[in-house]
């Protein structure tokens, strides 16, 4: 018995290591998906690479609904970019805390394939 609870504990730990390590790829904060009526769906992010935003966002909505074997279908999207920053110097262009940062809002529905 001891055995077993030691390989169902160590089965679990490699499991939970492996979500965290997906979920963390992207390092964008996404909001879970918030039902607003009528089988439509709420979530966010935000980062400094709104490209970086956007996939994470989309792929985050896409597993939501393939967990329950259906298909992503988008309501709505937005983009609300930051003014980006101003740069007098070239070699200042290379700076990470000068990209621009913004978030992103995803209205979609899981619909059947």
């Amino acid at each position: 018995m001891t055995r077993n609870r030691f390989t169902r504990s160590f089965l679990l730990a490699g499991a939970c290591t492996a979500l965290a390590a997906l979920a963390g790829c992207s390092g964008i904060p996404i909001q879970e998906p918030v039902a607003m009526g009528d089988g439509v769906y709420l979530t966010s992010a935000y980062g400094t690479d709104l490209s970086e935003v956007k996939a994470a966002l989309f792929e985050s909505a896409a597993e939501f609904c393939d967990d329950d074997d259906l298909i992503l279908h988008v309501e709505s999207f937005t983009v609300d970019a930051a003014p980006a920053a101003e740069i007098e110097d070239p070699e200042d262009a290379e700076n990470e805390d000068l990209k621009r940062a913004g978030s992103a809002e995803l209205r979609f529905s899981c619909r059947k394939p």
